[in-house]
């Protein structure tokens, strides 16, 4: 697996999908992204088994299709800090090896079969999009301000 990605899209998907993880669980794997490149794509997965999300983003250049499971905190936190407009993301030996400007990184890495399995959506409605504005803006007040 390698890939170039933009790294300020890169951050801001990373950070997005930070917000589902789990800080400490019982599970260490679901503190961890699960990442996959498929058609010109780089998919970032993460869960804390309640709630999953998935996000992608366009591909600079790519050699080759794969996946990693690589822990999110880590992650997010060098691709923030990288100097460069471009990181090229790498796997190698079971390590995933950031690049970005001069800076390198070797991340360990988990087994991507291990990551949870993303339940497939059974049934699907439409309705139009104010409708849901409306019934959102009558219940806003009872949303918890803390987390």
């Amino acid at each position: 697996m390698r890939c170039t990605v933009d790294r300020q899209d890169f951050a801001f998907i990373l950070q997005k999908a930070k917000q589902v993880i789990e800080k400490r669980s019982a599970l260490p794997i679901t503190s961890c992204f699960l990442l996959h490149i498929n058609e010109e794509k780089l998919y970032v997965k993460g869960t804390n088994l309640e709630v999953y999300i998935t996000a992608r983003i366009s591909i600079q250049q790519t050699d080759k299709n794969g996946a990693v499971v690589v822990n999110a905190d880590k992650l997010t936190s060098i691709v923030k800090s990288l100097p460069s407009a471009y990181v090229q993301l790498e796997l190698n030996n079971g390590k995933l090896i950031l690049t970005g400007g001069r800076s390198t990184f070797k991340l360990t890495t988990l087994d991507p079969e291990d990551f949870p399995e993303f339940p497939s959506p059974q049934t699907s409605t439409e309705f139009p999009a104010m409708d849901l504005l409306k019934a959102i803006d009558k219940v806003e007040y009872a949303i918890s301000k803390e987390d």
